[in-house]
C-alpha cells in the first residue's frame, strides 16, 4: 500500500469515526422501527429528513463520548506500537462505545414510558437502575439477547478490524506529519462536537426541525442527549406540603368554567371547552425590548417615552398591573409562548428541561392550521431562541441573516438590525402568508449600547437632552408606529389580533417590588375587541390561555397560567426575587424563602417595603403563602419530572 502523508493514527481516527456514525445511524433505525406506531403519521420526507439532520448530532456524540481517546491517542511523539499500551487503548474505546451503544438501546424501551430522550437523570437513578437490573434484563429480554450480541460482534470486530489496519496502512514518520495530523484532528473534533461554526453550539433543542417532536426525537441521539444534559443548568425541585395538596390548590386557582383536568399524574394538563366556533383570527405577538411600565405614560401615569403604545392603549384591552415573569429576556420567551414562569435562577432555555414535553402557543394554533414563525433581527441562535421556539410550535425563523440590507445602514454594529428596517420587513413576510397566521416579533434597538441609526438622529433631535436609554425606546415606539401605519390597509390587518408586550423591565427602572416585573400589557384588534382596562395584577404566564380564550379554541394545554377573560377568580403573579420567591396580588406581595424570610408589603402605599403586613394581615399571609408553596411545589415538580404534557393521542 502506498504511504500516507499524514499519521496512521489520524487515518485509523477517521475510519473509526465513520464506522461509529454508520452504527449510529443503524441505532436511529431501529429505533424508528421499535417505536413504529408513534412515528407513522410523521412523512416519509420528514423521517428521512431527521435521519439526514440526526448525522450532525451522531458526529457530535461520538466525538464528545471519545474525545479523551482521541486526544491520547493522537499525541504527537507518542507511538502506541507496544503491546500493553495498545491493549488499554482498544479496551477503552470498546468500553467506551458499548456503554453509549447500550444507553441508545435503552432508549428503544424508555421512550415509550416518558416520550423523551434519556438524559442526565439516568445516572440519579443509578441505584434503582442497579436495584431492578435482573428484573429488567428479564422483562426486556428481546433487547437484552439484542445488546449481548452486539457487545460480542462490536469487540470481536474492533480487535480483528484495528489489526488488520495496522498492518495495511503506512506513514512517513516525520514531527511536522504528527504535528500537522494533530492539529488537524483536534480541529475537526472541536467543530464536529460544536455542531459547526455557527454562534452556539448545538443543543438537543435544535434538533426541533418542525410542528411533530416525534421527529425531533428521532433526529436526535441517545448519547448526545446525556452528554448535553450532564452540562446544562439544573432545575431544583422544592416540597414543602404534600403534593396531593399542593395540585388541589394550584388546580383550584387555575381552573375556570371552561376547562377541565384530563390527568393525575400531569397537574396542569387540562381540556378548554370552547361554547362558540374558533376564530380564525391571526395573532401578532411584539415582545418589545425592556419596556418597563414607566416609560409608558398611558400604563404608569409618569413620563411617557411610547406616545404611539400611548395613543392605541386606550382603544384596546389595555392591563395596568402586569408583570413579566423573568428579569431576562432568556426567562420570557418561555413565559410568553409556553406559558412556564421563571421561579429559578437559570432559564429553562439552556437548561436540563428543555427538552421536556412543552405545549406551546404555536403548536396549539398550528394545529388549528395557522402559519407559525418568529422574528429576532439578532443573530439566528441568539440567546438559544432558534432551538426553544421551535420547540414551542413557531416553525419559521426570521433573524439577521434573512434581513438584505441593501443601502447598508440597518445594521446597528452591536446586536442585529434596527427595529424599523425589521418590523418593515417582517410586515411585508406577514403580507405573503397564508391566513391565518401567528407571529412573534421580539424588538431589538431598546437594548445596550442603546444606538439609534444615523438617519433617524435627527428626528429625535428635540429630545436631545435625553438619555441614550431614553432615546432608544423613543426608537422602539416609533419603530411600532411605523409597522402599524405600514400594515393597516393591508387585508389582513382587520382580522389580525395584536398584542404588545415587554420581555421584562429596564434595570435602572427597578426600584422596588413592582417596579421590577412591571411592564406593558395590550391587546389590540379594534374590529373585534372593545376598549376596557384592567386593573388586576396578571403576567406573562396568562398569555397563552387567554388567547385560547380570545379566539375559542377548543384544546388540551398545559398552562401554568390563567385566562385574563375568567372575571370571577383573584388573580396572581408568582415571581422569584434574588433567593426569594414571590406572589402578587392586587395589593399585597408576600416574599419568602418558606423557612425564616416571610414578608409580606402592601406593594401600592408601601413602595420601598418599610413595613412587614405579615402579623398585620394573618389571614391573607397564610393564604398567600399557601398558595405560593403549592404553586412553586407542583411548577418544579413538573418541570424536573417531565409531568408538563403528555400528548395522549
Amino acid at each position: 500500500m502506498r504511504k500516507i502523508l499524514f499519521t496512521k493514527r489520524f487515518i485509523i481516527t477517521l475510519i473509526w469515526i465513520f464506522i461509529l456514525m454508520l452504527i449510529y445511524s443503524l441505532l436511529r433505525f431501529g429505533f424508528f422501527i421499535s417505536h413504529y406506531e408513534t412515528f407513522k403519521n410523521i412523512s416519509s420526507i420528514e423521517i428521512v429528513t431527521s435521519f439526514i439532520k440526526g448525522t450532525r448530532f451522531d458526529l457530535s456524540a461520538i466525538l464528545s463520548s471519545n474525545l479523551l481517546l482521541i486526544i491520547i491517542y493522537n499525541l504527537p511523539f507518542i507511538r502506541p506500537n507496544f503491546k500493553l499500551y495498545r491493549i488499554f487503548l482498544i479496551i477503552l474505546f470498546i468500553l467506551t462505545n458499548l456503554f453509549f451503544i447500550a444507553l441508545n438501546l435503552t432508549d428503544y424501551g424508555y421512550y415509550t414510558t416518558t416520550q423523551r430522550r434519556i438524559t442526565y437523570e439516568i445516572f440519579a437513578m443509578a441505584e434503582d437502575v442497579i436495584r431492578f437490573f435482573p428484573a429488567l434484563v428479564v422483562n426486556h429480554y428481546f433487547l437484552s439477547g439484542l445488546m449481548l450480541i452486539l457487545i460480542i460482534i462490536f469487540s470481536f470486530f474492533t480487535v480483528k478490524f484495528l489489526n488488520f489496519l495496522y498492518g495495511k496502512i503506512h506513514e512517513y514518520k516525520s514531527i511536522s506529519t504528527e504535528i500537522i495530523s494533530f492539529i488537524l484532528i483536534i480541529g475537526f473534533t472541536i467543530i464536529g462536537i460544536r455542531g459547526g461554526l455557527q454562534l452556539r453550539p448545538i443543543r438537543p433543542a435544535d434538533a426541533f426541525i418542525s410542528d411533530k417532536p416525534e421527529s425531533s426525537y428521532l433526529t436526535l441521539n441517545t448519547t448526545f442527549n446525556v452528554i448535553t444534559s450532564i452540562f446544562q443548568n439544573k432545575i431544583p425541585e422544592i416540597k414543602y406540603i404534600p403534593n396531593d395538596e399542593a395540585i388541589t390548590i394550584v388546580r383550584d386557582y387555575l381552573r375556570t368554567e371552561n376547562e377541565s383536568f384530563v390527568s393525575e399524574d400531569y397537574p396542569f394538563q387540562r381540556k378548554k371547552h370552547s361554547f362558540e366556533n374558533p376564530k380564525k383570527l391571526n395573532l401578532v405577538i411584539f415582545i418589545m425590548e425592556s419596556w418597563s411600565a414607566k416609560y409608558c405614560g398611558y400604563v404608569a401615569g409618569e413620563k411617557s417615552l411610547t406616545p404611539f403604545f400611548d395613543s392605541i392603549a386606550s382603544k384596546g384591552m389595555l392591563f395596568t398591573k402586569f408583570l413579566a415573569n423573568g428579569q431576562r429576556s432568556i426567562e420570557a420567551v418561555p413565559s410568553i409562548l409556553a406559558s412556564v414562569p421563571s421561579l429559578f435562577n437559570t432559564s429553562i432555555i439552556n437548561s436540563s428541561i428543555e427538552m421536556n414535553r412543552f405545549r406551546g402557543l404555536g403548536s396549539i394554533l398550528l394545529e388549528n392550521g395557522y402559519n407559525t414563525s418568529f422574528h429576532h433581527a439578532a443573530t439566528t441562535g441568539s440567546m438559544g431562541f432558534l432551538g426553544f421556539t421551535k420547540i414551542c410550535g413557531l416553525l419559521k425563523y426570521y433573524g439577521k441573516e434573512n434581513f438584505k440590507d441593501t443601502l447598508n445602514n440597518s445594521y446597528d454594529g452591536a446586536w442585529g438590525i434596527y427595529d424599523e428596517p425589521f418590523f418593515i420587513y417582517t410586515a411585508d413576510i406577514l403580507n405573503s402568508t397564508e391566513e391565518p397566521f401567528f407571529a412573534t416579533i421580539f424588538s431589538l434597538s431598546s437594548h445596550d449600547p442603546f444606538i439609534l441609526p444615523e438617519d433617524r438622529k435627527d428626528f429625535f433631535e428635540k429630545y436631545k437632552g435625553e438619555s441614550e436609554l431614553e432615546l432608544s425606546i423613543r426608537y422602539s415606539d416609533y419603530s411600532l408606529k411605523r409597522f402599524f401605519d405600514y400594515v393597516k390597509n393591508f387585508n389582513w390587518f382587520d382580522n389580525t389580533i395584536f398584542i404588545i408586550t415587554s420581555d421584562h423591565t429596564l434595570y435602572n427602572t427597578r426600584t422596588n417590588f413592582l417596579s421590577t416585573y412591571h411592564i406593558p400589557f395590550l391587546i389590540y384588534s379594534p374590529k373585534h375587541i372593545p376598549p376596557t382596562t384592567n386593573n388586576r395584577v396578571s403576567s406573562h404566564v396568562d398569555i397563552l390561555p387567554t388567547v385560547l380564550d380570545l379566539l375559542n379554541i377548543s384544546t388540551i394545554h398545559s398552562s401554568m397560567g390563567k385566562s385574563l377573560l375568567d372575571t370571577n377568580k383573584s388573580n396572581f403573579a408568582f415571581e422569584k426575587w434574588g433567593n426569594l420567591f414571590c406572589v402578587f396580588s392586587d395589593s399585597l406581595v408576600l416574599l419568602t424563602d418558606f423557612d425564616n424570610q416571610n414578608i409580606l408589603y402592601n406593594y401600592t402605599t408601601d413602595t420601598t417595603g418599610v413595613s412587614n403586613l405579615s402579623e398585620v394581615y394573618r389571614d391573607e399571609y397564610y393564604k398567600l403563602k399557601l398558595l405560593l408553596t403549592a404553586y412553586t411545589q407542583i411548577t418544579t415538580c413538573s418541570l424536573v419530572n417531565n409531568k408538563i404534557y403528555f400528548d395522549s393521542k
